[in-house]
């Protein structure tokens, strides 16, 4: 439930995340060219976010996997990282907003997903995004 939430306010907030099906991925490829010259001020754990908002890219591809169970250790994800997380967005949507008003360049394209899943696991579990982030 709080992965929706997430995912809703990142694709308000933040346009530049709507071609990513899971912007919070931990997951992502792109050229090195998509960060030349960015400065980049992540927050957290959420670079996918930080990449989609702040590089210069113009097609997405999104990938699915399937992510073992945990066996060992536990998640990150408390009220902190929660906090962590939406004053991240913000920032993002602050620059999100003024990168718009200053160039107004044309909404990404979305590359079609390849039809691929990698199975990592042999019992199923819940699929995650990766996305391959790219120029023309």
């Amino acid at each position: 439930m709080v992965s929706r939430e997430s995912l809703f306010l990142s694709h308000c907030l933040v346009p530049s995340t709507r071609p990513l099906e899971d912007p919070g991925s931990g997951l992502f490829a792109f050229r090195r060219s998509v960060l030349e010259g960015v400065q980049l001020r992540p927050d957290g754990y959420k670079m996918l976010m930080e990449v989609a908002a702040r590089g210069h890219w113009h097609t997405v591809a999104n990938v699915n996997y399937t992510f073992a169970e945990r066996y060992a250790g536990n998640s990150n994800a408390d009220l902190r990282q929660g906090l962590v997380f939406f004053r991240h967005l913000v920032r993002l949507a602050l620059v999100s907003r003024l990168r718009e008003r200053g160039r107004r360049r044309s909404t990404p394209a979305i590359a079609p997903a390849p039809t691929i899943d990698i199975d990592l696991t042999s019992p199923p579990v819940p699929t995650v995004q990766a996305a391959v982030i790219n120029l023309p």
